[in-house]
């Protein structure tokens, strides 16, 4: 994020498709795009403070990878956040391997179990292409019938990107970026957005860091 004066930002175009999410006791708004779920930023309103934050992962021609980063701790703006409650799943044919992790949106609306290999064990994948990118997605590969929604899968909007072959699903309600749909790839996968887990330390996971900005697309996909 990024601080500016709220004077010195200026919107061109579509300032009517934005919507606002509203947390830690109205004391925030996060804006996102209605269409694609990206994160525009956000407005504080703490006393007589007003604070904007821009996110610059949007900026044109900006490589995120070599910002200098300082890190903040808001968890003490508004009440402590409270997780929703995730049934138990009993199906007796799921994999004994694989590790329930529990995740949901920010406003709680959308809830599911991602049923994976152990993230001590495996790799999460951070790529480069535009939608990764503008979405901060940690992606955690899942086969679809290993993910079991409870709650909210209505919710999900749908936004499909690039050559159409794989759709970005985020909640309408606060914009969270739940998952990548790979079924146009031929591929019977699911990418799990790792930043909506319960309880993941996201600094202790193994990264793989992927190229699919300069991806070159065969002719039949």
């Amino acid at each position: 994020m990024a601080y500016p004066d709220p004077s010195n930002v200026k919107y061109h175009t579509g300032l009517d498709n934005l919507t606002e999410f509203h947390f830690a006791s109205g004391i925030g708004a996060h804006t996102f795009c209605k269409t694609c779920g990206s994160s525009i930023g956000g407005e504080f309103h703490i006393g007589d403070m007003h604070m904007v934050a821009i996110n610059v992962r949007l900026f044109e021609d900006i490589d995120v990878s070599v910002l200098k980063l300082k890190y903040g701790d808001r968890k003490d703006v508004g009440p402590p956040y409270e997780y929703p409650h995730f049934p138990s799943d009993s199906d007796p044919a799921r994999e004994h391997s694989l590790i329930p992790y529990h995740g949901n949106c920010q406003c709680k609306i959308v809830t599911y179990t991602a049923y994976i290999p152990s993230l001590s064990e495996t790799e999460v994948i951070q790529d480069n292409c535009s939608i990764c990118v503008k979405n901060a997605y940690i992606l955690a590969t899942s086969r679809p019938k290993d993910v079991v929604f409870h709650s909210g899968v209505d919710s999900l909007t749908t936004y499909a990107f690039g050559r159409k072959k794989v759709i970005h699903k985020f909640c309408q309600t606060c914009g969270s970026s739940v998952y990548l749909d790979r079924a146009g790839l031929g591929r019977d996968e699911f990418g799990m957005n790792a930043r909506m887990f319960k309880d993941v330390n996201l600094k202790a996971l193994k990264y793989q860091y992927t190229d699919g900005k300069n991806l070159v697309w065969p002719s039949d996909t």
